[in-house]
Parts: structure tokens; C-alpha cells; sequence
């Protein structure tokens, strides 16, 4: 599914996306202990071995035809325990990465929410959703975004004084998608107004780092030892 504006209410956004983050972390801890890497350090790659070889699940490109390929993103099926997800190969590559992880979203939903079997087939728009499903739908993006960029491994790069484009390069993520994780970092996670935050992030892309740097140090940690990892090595310390 795209990273689109909703119509859902402030209050509503920010259930989902506590939502989303539990989801996430949970996963992310998950990999961090299993692989014995900070969450600081988790990238796209890391993600995707862990995604195929703890859980099993098949990744593989669909080569849509004609009017599907225009419509459909990915999908994600779920039978007798196997999994699998199928993506959109005509998009482009970080859009691909986006939509995976989406799908995996929709799977990481199914064992949260206990539905067994559940699959899901989504599209490039939120054309053709229920207002429910435009909610999984937009938990889905949020859990994509968040394993994708991390919130530790976000801020350090925002403390390094990386660039917007250093950023979504960093993290295998479009612009779009970029810009949208730094929106809902600001606005959900930190309660920062929206037009506050949009300017911030508009002079970060016009590399103006100054604001959005100094709205980490205030808020958001620089990730160096505090760290699931880091707390599982200690303890065996």
C-alpha cells in the first residue's frame, strides 16, 4: 500500500501508532536478541535475512500485468503455516522494500490480533477500503516505517548530523516514506503541531539541519549503550 494522507482523527492516529510501535519493538527486540545486534545497527538487510530465515517466510516479486500492475502493491498469504509475500516488481526499489515490509506488517497483525490465516492483497492507493481496513491499513504502513528506520537508529543519524537523503538511503526508504517517518516522530511520538513539524522536516530536506537536530537533543536520546542489546549482553556479564 502507498504512504497517503488519511482522514482518520488525530486521536485515532495516535492509538494506531502506539499500536504500530508495540508491534514493531516487539519484533525488533526480538531480532536484536536472536542476532545480537543493537537495534542502533538494524538495517533493511538485517530485516530481511531475519523476515526469510527465522520465520520462514517466502519473498518474491510478482510481475503484474497490464491494469494489475497499476493498482496492486503486494500481498500476503497465509496457509496450513506457510507464508509468503509477493510485491510489485515494476515499482521502484524503495517502494518494494516499503511494501514487503507492509506485508510483513499484515502478518506481524495476525499474530498480534490472533487471525489465523488471514491474507491480504493491497493496493498502490486507499481507493477501495473499508474505514476498518483503511485502520489495519494504516498500521500496517506505520509498523513498514518503523522497523524500516527505527526510532534509535533514526536519532543517531539525526545526531551525526546525516542529511534527509543520507537518511532515506541509510534506510532503504523514498522520500515519501522519509519524510512520512519523520512527520509521525514528531507529531505522535514528540505531540509536536503538525505545521511545526512539516516546516522542520521541509528545511531538513533543504538541508537546514539545525532545527530538527535541536529537536533531538532535546527530546530524543543519542542510542550509544542503552540498548536491548546492550542490556541482554550486560546481564550476561
Amino acid at each position: 500500500m502507498a504512504v497517503i494522507k488519511t482522514n482518520i482523527d488525530y486521536e485515532s492516529q495516535l492509538e494506531i501508532y502506539e499500536s504500530a510501535k508495540d508491534i514493531s519493538h516487539e519484533f525488533l527486540n526480538r531480532l536484536s536478541k536472536d542476532c545480537q545486534i543493537p537495534i542502533r545497527e538494524i538495517r533493511f538487510n538485517e530485516v530481511i535475512n531475519y523476515i526469510e530465515n527465522h520465520y520462514g517466510v517466502l519473498i518474491m516479486p510478482y510481475e503484474f500485468k497490464s491494469i494489475a500492475r497499476r493498482i496492486m502493491s503486494g500481498s500476503l498469504l497465509i496457509n496450513h503455516g506457510g507464508v509468503a509475500i509477493g510485491y510489485n516488481s515494476t515499482m521502484i526499489k524503495d517502494r518494494q522494500n516499503f511494501t514487503i515490509l507492509h506485508e510483513f506488517g499484515h502478518y506481524l497483525q495476525t499474530k498480534r490480533y490472533h487471525l489465523d490465516n488471514q491474507s491480504y492483497s493491497d493496493l498502490l492507493s486507499n481507493r477501495g477500503y473499508s474505514d476498518d481496513e483503511l485502520k489495519t491499513e494504516h498500521e500496517a504502513n506505520m509498523i513498514s516505517s518503523y522497523i524500516l528506520a527505527p526510532k534509535e537508529a533514526l536519532s543517531n543519524l539525526i545526531h551525526e548530523d546525516s542529511s534527509f537523503y543520507r537518511i532515506g538511503q541509510e534506510f532503504k526508504m523514498s522520500r515519501q516514506a522519509t519524510y512520512m517517518r519523520l512527520f509521525d516522530q514528531l507529531t505522535l511520538e514528540n505531540h509536536m503541531q503538525p505545521i511545526t513539524a512539516k516546516n522542520i522536516i521541509r528545511d531538513f530536506e533543504d538541508g537546514k539541519n539545525d532545527s530538527i537536530k535541536d529537536h533531538f537533543n532535546r527530546y530524543i536520546p543519542l542510542y550509544d549503550e542503552w540498548d536491548i542489546y546492550d542490556q541482554i549482553m550486560q546481564d550476561q556479564m
